[in-house]
């Protein structure tokens, strides 16, 4: 499968954007840290407001834009500073699911003819497609792993002769991937909260959060670059 070269240049770009966001939210807290607590103290208490329709309103927000291509690692950051790490995360992983379902639903029964042509166009989706077709949930559990947009992969899987069930389960492989995005928004809200008030959160706390998303951007790597040896390696199979 030829996409070896693009997935590692995706994973390099994640990880220095991670490392990037480290360093703007250090350059932030210098900036005028007590302004920008004051602003995310008064998103907080907004979101509050809301009560069970704040999420609910994400969730539906997340659910359209992700089905027109739009970048869910954005929506995932978001998601991590609006309502922290675990209910951000609950939300994404719902939207998420419930997205590749859809896009899987509408390409297979309504669409499959002009999907099929979008992929003749594209090497590195008919190398998928074939795949998919030989392998069956391992890969696309595999693929699910990969930094590849979840939309454009369930698009192509509908084209295949995958069952449902199988495309289903295999969609928990996106759950590494959503973590760290969600992981990655609750921890920049944490660290300029932190910088704009040192005495209401702990040293050890604001330290432990930043090396978590260190780990959590390595192990992504990690878990990418298994995936991507085990894809090659389906694909070199007689």
């Amino acid at each position: 499968m030829n996409v070896c070269a693009e997935e590692n240049s995706m994973i390099w770009r994640n990880l220095s954007a991670g490392i990037l966001l480290l360093v703007v939210i250090i350059a932030l807290g210098v900036y005028d840290s007590a302004q920008l607590h004051s602003y995310l103290v008064g998103i907080e208490n907004w979101i509050a407001g809301l009560g069970f329709w704040g999420p609910v309103a994400f969730l539906g927000l997340f659910i359209i834009l992700t089905f027109v291509f739009f970048p869910d690692s954005v929506l995932g950051a978001t998601a991590g500073a609006l309502f922290g790490l675990w209910l951000g995360f609950a939300v994404v992983l719902f939207g998420a699911i419930v997205v590749q379902c859809l896009v899987f639903g509408i390409s297979r029964h309504y669409f499959q003819q002009r999907v099929q042509q979008a992929i003749d166009k594209r090497p590195k989706l008919v190398a998928i497609q074939r795949a998919a077709n030989r392998k069956g949930f391992r890969l696309q559990f595999l693929l699910r792993l990969m930094p590849l947009n979840p939309v454009m992969v369930s698009h192509v899987l509908a084209t295949t002769g995958t069952r449902f069930g199988v495309f289903l389960v295999a969609c928990l492989g996106l759950i590494p991937g959503l973590f760290v995005q969600v992981y990655t928004g609750y921890a920049a809200k944490h660290m300029i909260k932190a910088a704009g008030a040192p005495g209401e959160h702990a040293t050890i706390h604001t330290m432990l959060v930043a090396g978590g998303l260190v780990v959590c951007l390595l192990l992504m790597v990690v878990v990418t670059r298994v995936a991507q040896a085990a894809i090659v390696e389906a694909e070199t199979e007689p």
